[in-house]
C-alpha cells in the first residue's frame, strides 16, 4: 500500500468540518459557501473515514476489515516534513495522509511498513528509494518462497 489513507485523510476531515461549521453560519451570505467548500470528488470525501468504511459498523471506530489475513501486507508512507518528529510532519504526514493512517494499528500483525522522510504523496509513486524498498520485500519473499519449496522438495525425495 503506497500512501493509502487506510485510517482517514486529515485534509478531507479538514474540507468536512470546515463544509458544515460554515453551512451552520447563521447568515445565509456566508453559509451558501459550504456549497462551494464541498464540491469534492466523491473519492476525495471517501478519504474522511478511510477504508473503515469495509468494516461492519459495531467496527467502525476501531479496525478496517480490508485486510486478508492470508495475504502478506506492505504499507509505505511519506511525510512532507525531512523529520518524523516535526510538527509538519506529524500534522500533515505527506501532505495527504498522516503515518499512522498510512501504516494503520490496524494491520495484520505479520505486516511490514517503510516510512520515508520529506517524500510527500505523490512523489512516493516515483522514488528509486520506494522501489529499492520493494525490491527488497519482493527479494525476501522470493528467498522465502525457494527455502520453503526447497524443504518440500527434500521431503519428497527423503520419502
Amino acid at each position: 500500500y503506497l500512501g493509502t489513507p487506510h485510517e482517514g485523510s486529515p485534509l478531507e476531515k479538514f474540507g468536512h468540518f470546515s463544509g458544515e461549521i460554515v453551512r451552520h453560519f447563521p447568515r445565509d451570505y456566508i453559509s451558501h459557501w459550504a456549497d462551494w467548500i464541498d464540491r469534492r470528488s466523491e473519492g476525495i470525501q471517501d478519504l474522511k473515514h478511510g477504508l473503515k468504511f469495509f468494516a461492519p459498523s459495531e467496527e467502525i471506530e476501531s479496525s478496517c476489515a480490508s485486510f486478508y489475513d492470508q495475504a502478506r501486507h506492505y504499507f509505505i508512507s511519506g511525510s512532507v516534513g525531512k523529520n518524523e518528529d516535526s510538527f509538519i510532519s506529524r500534522v500533515m504526514g505527506d501532505s495527504l495522509v498522516r503515518q499512522g493512517s498510512a501504516n494503520p494499528g490496524s494491520a495484520p500483525t505479520h505486516s511490514q511498513n517503510a516510512h520515508f522522510e520529506g517524500l510527500p504523496h505523490i512523489p512516493l509513486a516515483h522514488s528509486d528509494r520506494v522501489y529499492q524498498q520493494i525490491a527488497c520485500w519482493v527479494d525476501e519473499d522470493e528467498r522465502r518462497l525457494r527455502t520453503r519449496h526447497a524443504g518440500k522438495a527434500l521431503d519428497l525425495i527423503n520419502y
